[in-house]
């Protein structure tokens, strides 16, 4: 497995990777209703926004297929997603590990990320722990969501 920094060429390859991993994680905890909600949401043009207003986002190469994504805007953790036939094999936990040690070299001490229901148990085996919950608002539906922190140490 290869881990390096998404460039923009990439986004669309990484957006057809998060969709594939709404619809086939999410469907026990949220409505298809809500699932096309999260998969507008999640489109190559905001993770190009995101981008440029500084996010930097890691992918997982396999090959030449990118199988997981995270990445990190301010202290803000955004769009940590698996493919589903990966799940499992520590991509996620990488993933988070370059997130985190990117937040420590930009002097962040505490980074926060919304969770669905469905990857809540993964962030709180990362250390993060639930401070509210929340709804996210997409398409008149209100999803429900978890804010999470985590603190950091060098």
């Amino acid at each position: 497995m290869k881990y390096s920094i998404i460039t923009s060429d990439q986004l669309q390859s990484a957006i057809v990777l998060i969709h594939s991993s709404i619809d086939a994680l999410n469907g026990k905890d949220y409505s298809q209703q809500e699932i096309s909600a999260m998969k507008k949401y999640q489109n190559k043009e905001s993770l190009q926004t995101k981008l440029n207003r500084g996010a930097k986002y890691f992918i997982a190469v396999d090959g030449d297929r990118i199988v997981g994504i995270g990445g990190i805007e301010e202290d803000s953790v955004s769009t940590v997603f698996v493919d589903p036939k990966y799940k499992g094999k520590g991509i996620g936990k990488a993933s988070m590990g370059l997130i985190e040690n990117a937040a420590l070299d930009s002097g962040i001490t505490q980074i926060g990320l919304g969770s669905t229901i469905t990857a809540r148990g993964f962030y709180e085996k990362q250390g993060f722990y639930q401070v509210k919950e929340q709804f996210l608002e997409l398409q008149g539906l209100k999803i429900k969501m978890y804010l999470m922190l985590k603190d950091l140490k060098d």
